[in-house]
């Protein structure tokens, strides 16, 4: 096998890739907990799942959105290693 190259370089480089953008969006969970922590006295007090749910939701949203923002570059270079794979 002389001259070889690892045959599954650009796999490897693909799920770098992945890893990264994936370890980029899974670190923001802040707001999440934030919104289910006063959700959470707020539901008790009043007896009803609304302001638990709507707390949770509303921080999992702000979260996605600051993920999104922060993430694009990893984002970016995922689409174009992709994109150069298809050509």
């Amino acid at each position: 096998m002389s001259g070889s190259s690892d045959p599954y370089a650009k796999k490897k480089i693909e799920q770098t890739l992945r890893d990264e953008l994936s370890s980029c969006m899974t670190s923001y969970y802040a707001a999440s907990i934030a919104g289910v922590l006063v959700g959470m006295p707020l539901s008790i007090r009043l007896r009803r799942y609304e302001p638990f749910l709507v707390g949770g939701v509303l921080g999992t949203a702000v979260d996605f959105g600051r993920a999104k923002q922060e993430c694009a570059n990893f984002q970016e270079a995922l689409d174009s290693f992709l994109e150069n794979e298809k050509s």
